[in-house]
């Protein structure tokens, strides 16, 4: 289906899935090209170097600051609907891309991998795979595992 926005031109589209699900390349870029509109990865708003988090306010006015830069909307990628359900509830549209196993699996496998020998950047500035990083749970997560609670709120109240 097409994505709805404010009904103005204005379109503020969160997308989540699970890691591997393809949200910040091809979803993200191609969408900011249609939209005309600035995109924001939430992984690189919050992890500070060397894997260390923001502070939940710090975080929250961050993502504020970058999401007031164009007024005609954004898009937003990442899984932190616990810390950011502010996001969620300004957002015209959500696209959750639910990938299969077989799907996602390999695609972190090769961008881990792409990570650690160096081919690729980080997910955030100054947060570079190690052999230690790749198994760690915030890498594992890299922020945190999806609270659908919120996703579930979020049709409601439209």
């Amino acid at each position: 289906p097409p994505l709805k926005g404010d009904g103005n031109g204005v379109y503020r589209v969160h997308i989540v899935g699970n890691s591997g699900s393809d949200k910040s390349t091809t979803w993200r870029i191609d969408l900011s090209d249609i939209l005309g509109v600035p995109c924001f990865h939430l992984d690189a708003l919050f992890w500070k170097p060397e894997w260390v988090k923001s502070e939940p306010e710090e975080f929250k006015q961050r993502v504020r600051e970058d999401l007031m830069q164009d007024e005609k909307g954004w898009i937003v990628d990442g899984n932190y609907a616990k810390k950011m359900s502010e996001v969620l509830n300004s957002a015209t549209d959500v696209i959750w891309l639910d990938t299969p196993f077989l799907l996602y699996f390999p695609r972190i496998f090769i961008r881990t991998m792409s990570r650690l020998l160096g081919y690729s950047p980080p997910c955030s500035p100054g947060c570079n795979e190690t052999t230690r990083s790749v198994f760690s749970i915030p890498k594992a997560y890299c922020g945190g595992p999806l609270d659908i609670t919120i996703l579930r709120n979020v049709g409601k109240r439209r």
